[in-house]
């Protein structure tokens, strides 16, 4: 056997969405034993980037898995599946395949650190205008907070940042 046989990495590409690792392993799982399967996920947000590797224990079975998942039509999708050489696969391709990246739930922000915000831009604001000589009145997040005896800091907590506007 020479170098170029010894890898047993399948790329495809075009996987709909639902097409996860579970399912992936399982479709794949059909053609012979499946190593490891990895996803090409995003960082941010975590969601599949629609192309990922898997991994079998001979090159026939990935060879063979290349040329049937090739041109394979699945959820109106078109698959596009290739054998990789091991020149071609890269030496840490499946060193974090069982962990995924943690999703920001943006919902729970936390409510008082995202009006004080708006209230720190606000203010920001209303200095400017005042600066260029504008007087606008509006209804303002500064009034709910001056109601309710909440001071508005002039930095912003977590940065330290003043703002340029008071200064």
């Amino acid at each position: 056997m020479t170098e170029q046989e010894t890898s047993c990495v399948v790329y495809i590409a075009h996987l709909p969405d639902g097409f996860e690792e579970k399912e992936m392993k399982k479709a794949l799982g059909e053609f012979g034993t499946v190593k490891n399967v990895q996803l090409a996920r995003s960082t941010k947000t975590g969601n599949s980037k629609h192309y990922g590797w898997a991994e079998f224990d001979n090159p026939e079975t990935a060879k063979i898995v290349a040329k049937s998942f090739n041109n394979y039509l699945i959820f109106d999708k078109k698959l596009e599946a290739k054998y990789l050489p091991a020149a071609q696969v890269p030496p840490k391709l499946f060193t974090n395949a069982r962990t995924r990246p943690k999703k920001i739930n943006h919902d729970q922000l936390p409510k008082k650190e995202f009006a004080l915000k708006l209230a720190r831009q606000e203010k920001k604001i209303k200095a400017a205008l005042e600066a260029a000589g504008i007087k606008y009145e509006w209804p303002s997040f500064i009034a709910q907070f001056d109601a309710n005896g909440v001071a508005i800091p002039d930095e912003d907590p977590k940065t330290n940042k003043t703002n340029k506007a008071e200064q």
